[in-house]
């Protein structure tokens, strides 16, 4: 029980950080283009 809910948060941090990833290299790419 303990091992499979320390998996589910590992899983939801690093999902977490994969969408920020995911969100933020779409603003990084559009920011620089406006800005020029």
């Amino acid at each position: 029980g303990d091992d499979a809910i320390e998996l589910t948060a590992e899983e939801l941090n690093w999902m977490l950080d994969g969408f920020d990833l995911w969100r933020n290299k779409p603003h990084k790419v559009l920011r620089p283009r406006y800005v020029a």
